[in-house]
């Protein structure tokens, strides 16, 4: 579906201000300021700056229509960042079909930084070449609405697209490890028919990798899906960290430096003491796989307390004030931002050697979004990354 720019709606026109301002009392302006969610155009830029919004803008996003509009903010800003790709790719592909966009999400509030499930669902305004100048939609909140079954619906549609995701990276992964297993023993069946007494050892030992790596796979795959949700309690962090790091050093390389920087007096989290052991060894794991080859290779941990501010909340969905803060970090060499952004794709990043860092990455950064919180990596001067997990501190302590 599309709209062309002939039949765009003008607000002006229609009776009603796009600035939210006081106007004559039309049916239209009426109808939209009693509706329980926004209505909105906006450019068809990457802010999705807004040109008009309805009344509902306050309750959803924090600002009056006046205020959107007059500090030229855009709607992609108020998107949590996790799920600002994904929205941005399900509007993209539903305008290549010139059909309409239905998509779910989480919106950052201005004023209280609540995390707001919404749906929303929209069209493009074309020129008259049939380009995208605009998007008109509206966006509803589903917490808000008394549609439990949607509720439902939602939670099961994200299910099933992560379930997706997984499935075509599995599809794509197992292709290449049976092929080498398939080769390998093609190899050894032809060598065997030429001469019998020829050594097979490096072709046997591939074919060994492969399963091994196809075992890995599986086992991380089954560890994601049978996830139960968080049991949390009151923990103390610097106990659970030292304890994960303690299992690690008997796994990791000794030519790897393992550091750690623990406040004792940190505060407790409500938190699933074996997803966050999980998560610990994941990252450490990440993070010597980096350093395969390295001379001095060296990951440290860090845990402290920290103060999120505004524009950490607004780029992170998180809240700001206090928190627990947990760096890991290593000396693993250059990497690019390209790289970064996209390590917790699930089947994007490989090792060297073929393991699919990613995945356990992405069931990481699930467990700690389950825990309220957030993960940033960046990089290192000089050389590797650091990831940053971020869990709130209870009001109550």
């Amino acid at each position: 579906m599309e709209i062309s720019i002939q039949k765009t709606l003008n607000p002006a026109a229609a009776g009603f201000s796009t600035t939210g301002g006081e106007s004559s009392a039309q049916p239209l302006e009426a109808l939209l300021a009693r509706l329980p969610g926004l209505v909105y155009r906006c450019r068809y830029d990457p802010a999705r700056t807004v040109e008009f919004a309805s009344a509902g803008s306050h309750a959803l996003l924090g600002l009056t229509p006046s205020e959107l509009i007059r500090d030229g903010r855009g709607l992609a800003s108020f998107i949590c960042p996790q799920d600002c790709e994904r929205v941005q790719r399900e509007i993209a592909e539903a305008l290549a079909r010139h059909d309409t966009f239905v998509c779910e999400y989480h919106l950052n509030h201005a004023g209280n930084r609540r995390r707001i499930p919404v749906w929303e669902q929209g069209c493009a305004v074309r020129d008259g070449k049939g380009q995208v100048i605009a998007l008109e939609g509206y966006i509803g909140d589903l917490a808000g609405s008394a549609r439990p079954q949607r509720d439902f619906q939602k939670q099961q549609a994200w299910t099933f697209q992560s379930i997706n995701q997984l499935a075509k990276g599995v599809a794509h992964d197992f292709n290449n490890v049976l092929a080498g297993i398939i080769t390998g023993a093609g190899l050894i069946k032809m060598e065997v028919a030429s001469n019998p007494e020829q050594p097979f050892g490096d072709i046997l030992e591939q074919i060994f990798d492969s399963n091994r790596r196809a075992q890995k796979m599986l086992c991380l795959l089954m560890e994601f899906s049978q996830r139960q949700p968080a049991e949390r309690t009151l923990i103390p962090l610097p106990s659970v960290v030292e304890e994960s790091l303690q299992t690690l050093r008997s796994v990791i390389p000794a030519t790897i430096e393992i550091t750690h920087v623990i406040e004792p007096e940190c505060p407790a989290i409500l938190a699933d003491a074996a997803q966050i052991r999980q998560v610990v060894t994941s990252l450490c794991a990440q993070g010597a796989r980096s350093l395969a080859g390295h001379k001095n290779g060296r990951i440290q941990v860090r845990l402290d307390t920290c103060d999120v501010g505004a524009e950490l909340a607004a780029t992170s969905g998180l809240r700001a004030g206090p928190h627990v803060r947990l760096a890991v970090s290593n000396n693993g060499g250059q990497r690019s931002q390209a790289v970064l952004g996209r390590m917790f794709e699930p089947f994007a990043c490989k090792q060297a050697d073929g393991h699919n860092s990613g995945l356990e990455l992405f069931a990481a950064r699930e467990i700690v979004h389950a825990h309220d919180g957030a993960v940033t990596v960046d990089l290192v001067p000089g050389g590797g990354f650091v990831f940053h997990l971020y869990f709130p501190i209870p009001d109550s302590l």
